[in-house]
């Protein structure tokens, strides 16, 4: 039997979620709240390595985010404890080739498995490193829907209220959302407009995702739609609001599948481009 690819693995884990009615995006809220998996370093993980891991919390149970290397255990004091599972997250790297009629070497971009474990594996890591990364509980007098709101109010889109489907026009460059009060719930409204705003980002102008005057296909429709719920549900927990999971986007589900089980790294290719909209979206909010 021929040897999984690093890709075909993260494939693997996201269909049977998916196959199972389970979007991988839901476990950004219901396992981390406003913390994400983070490093050694206290960085967060970025991009696939965000649901990886998020997986792996959920799976054994780990209250702390915190992930390292065997050998990050190792410079650090620690050891991790005999039997237990490392997690699969994903390391990237270049790879420089030379090619005939070309004065530079051509760098081509590669990922390669990276087993991790939580601190919660590991034995004898000092206190005072542990220490550093427990911090006061920030106070903030806006409720979940004001951060939205103060959130969306200083990205440079064009929002227009109007009664129909919420959706993005890249034609026209605007997104059209229907009434605040016309969504079973305000929270739902702004899960909503923070998905719309994520298909904002990929207009030519912007992050250059898709092209305004050509119908996209089937795959390509699929594609851009993961990257938005998944670009949402970067930044909703944050603002203390659940990612968008309704029955509305539950037929997307099969079209995810079939883009998954034709190309396996269409995820870690959709996560990536989610990091750089939600980005883009945070480049806009004042300090």
């Amino acid at each position: 039997m021929a040897k999984l690819t690093v890709y075909e693995k993260v494939a693997d884990k996201i269909l049977t979620a998916l196959e199972a009615g389970v979007r991988p995006w839901e476990q950004c809220y219901s396992v981390s709240k406003s913390c994400f998996p983070i490093r050694s370093t206290g960085d967060e993980y970025r991009g696939i390595n965000r649901f990886l891991l998020l997986f792996a919390m959920q799976e054994a149970g780990f209250e702390s985010p915190m992930f390292m290397t065997f050998n990050q255990a190792r410079k650090l004091g620690g050891s991790v404890r005999k039997g237990e599972k490392a997690s699969l997250s994903l390391f990237y790297s270049t790879l420089e080739v030379e090619e005939e009629g070309r004065d530079d070497p051509k760098i081509i971009p590669y990922a390669k498995q990276n087993n991790v474990f939580n601190v919660e594996q590991i034995d004898g890591l000092p206190d005072d490193f542990m220490s550093q990364f427990i911090s006061e509980p920030v106070i903030n007098d806006l409720d979940p829907c004001e951060r939205a709101e103060a959130f969306i109010r200083n990205i440079p889109a064009t929002i227009k209220e109007k009664d129909c489907v919420p959706c993005f026009r890249p034609t026209l460059d605007i997104v059209n959302m229907p009434q605040i009060g016309q969504f079973r719930t305000v929270e739902h409204y702004y899960a909503t407009a923070m998905h719309e705003l994520n298909h904002w980002t990929g207009h030519p102008k912007r992050l250059n995702r898709f092209e305004v005057d050509k119908a996209p296909s089937k795959e390509e429709y699929a594609f851009e739609e993961l990257v938005a719920e998944i670009g949402a549900s970067f930044v909703l927990p944050a603002l203390g609001i659940e990612p968008l999971i309704d029955e509305e986007h539950a037929p997307y589900i099969s079209g995810y599948i079939k883009l998954l089980k034709k190309d396996p790294r269409a995820f870690v290719s959709a996560c990536s481009k989610a990091e750089k909209a939600v980005n883009m979206l945070k480049s806009f909010q004042t300090a």
